[in-house]
Parts: structure tokens; C-alpha cells; sequence
């Protein structure tokens, strides 16, 4: 956020808060009974005796920190820099490709590069080889879906 954002978000803030403390300061609220005391304190000069001006809420908001439950500092200090570990490394991406296709009634790819196989394999629709799962066969690609990724795969070399 801008620094303008931040006044402008910090002035709002403060004026909800008094707002609410003079509305709060309007409601009756009742006295508690002080038996000590012989005789209860004078209320502000044009409130009625139980309630409580809005400078005195105003004060007791100020004094306490409302924005912070135990009322102390964090145990420890927040420091986003040091906190922040590097994203792990992506994997590398497989070298996919289709060396043929094989079209009819049930159509076939001839597929290189899956990971953890050697050669070519032969997939047909819905067939998965190591988390490699061939969700369509045309005349131009095939399209191959991992875990996270989709591959559109263009036939390397197209014959008549």
C-alpha cells in the first residue's frame, strides 16, 4: 500500500473507533453499586447521572490497545525477510513428443520421452505410464495431462 492508502485507511480506522465509542457513550449502560463510596461521582454537566462522556471513552480506548488481546508485545519480532525461504525448484519439464499416430476405431500415439521409460511407448485413450495419461488422439496432436500440467503434443513428423 501507497503511503496516501495507509493515512487514509489509519484515519478511517480512528474515526470507526470514536464513532463507536460516542455511540457506545449515548446508551444507558448501568452503574455498578460502589459500597465504599458514599456518594457516586457527578456526571458530566448535560448527561444523565449512569452515563459516560465520550472524551472519557475516548481516553480509556486511547489508553488501552485494542488491536492487541494480551496487551503486550509479540515474543518474537516479525521480519518477512528472514522469515522467507526460497520456493523449491520446479521439476523439470519432460521431453515429450510424438514420434507417430495410429488412427482408426481405437486410435493409438507413439509417444517419446515419458519419464521412467525407455523408447517409444504405445498409449491409447485413458492410458497412463508414469502419472502420464493420454486424454486425445487426432489427426495432428495428442493431448497428454499430468498431475498439474496439460500437454498439447504436435506430431514430429507428418506424412501424407
Amino acid at each position: 500500500m501507497s503511503g496516501t492508502r495507509v493515512l487514509t485507511f489509519t484515519a478511517a480506522l480512528i474515526t470507526v473507533i470514536a464513532s463507536a465509542a460516542a455511540a457506545r457513550s449515548l446508551v444507558r449502560s448501568p452503574v455498578p453499586a460502589d459500597t465504599t463510596a458514599a456518594e457516586p461521582p457527578a456526571p458530566a454537566p448535560g448527561l444523565e447521572p449512569g452515563m459516560r462522556s465520550a472524551d472519557s471513552i475516548a481516553r480509556r480506548t486511547i489508553g488501552r490497545n485494542p488491536f492487541r488481546a494480551h496487551r503486550s508485545p509479540a515474543a518474537i519480532r516479525f521480519r518477512p525477510e528472514a522469515e522467507m525461504a526460497p520456493p523449491p525448484p520446479s521439476p523439470p519439464r519432460p521431453s515429450l513428443s510424438v514420434a507417430g499416430i495410429v488412427l482408426g476405431t481405437d486410435p493409438a500415439a507413439l509417444i517419446d520421452g515419458i519419464p521412467g521409460t525407455d523408447g517409444t511407448r504405445v498409449l491409447r485413450i485413458g492410458e497412463s505410464v508414469a502419472g502420464y495419461t493420454v486424454r486425445s488422439i487426432d489427426s495432428t496432436r495428442v493431448v497428454v495431462a499430468s498431475r498439474d500440467t496439460t500437454y498439447q503434443l504436435p506430431v514430429r513428423n507428418r506424412h501424407p
